[in-house]
């Protein structure tokens, strides 16, 4: 009897262990290479915006148009940070 369970035991002991694995999450070097991408969208995103405001400064504009020319900068910073979060968590939910 007590070799029956000590053998059932091992059995299942050295089942657990052999056992393949699930992959718990991407590699780390994907996930580098997805934030170094993104922080050089930033950076471009940036310097784009930079250059557009140095632009519309340069031009008399009416209030109307200085706010629209504001509120679009921000949607587009608003878009980036959104996107960049989702490719974020489809990498996350892939290594599940």
């Amino acid at each position: 009897m007590w070799k029956l369970l000590k053998s059932t035991l091992l059995i299942a002991i050295a089942g657990l262990v052999l056992a393949p694995r699930p992959a718990t999450s991407r590699s780390n070097a994907e996930r580098k290479a997805l934030h170094a991408r993104q922080r050089q969208e930033n950076k471009i995103a940036k310097q784009q915006q930079r250059a557009m405001t140095g632009v519309m400064k340069q031009h008399a504009q009416t209030p109307e148009s200085r706010q629209r020319f504001k509120s679009n900068m921000k949607l587009q910073r608003q878009l980036t940070k959104q996107n960049h979060r989702q490719e974020s968590r489809r990498l996350h939910d892939q290594g599940k």
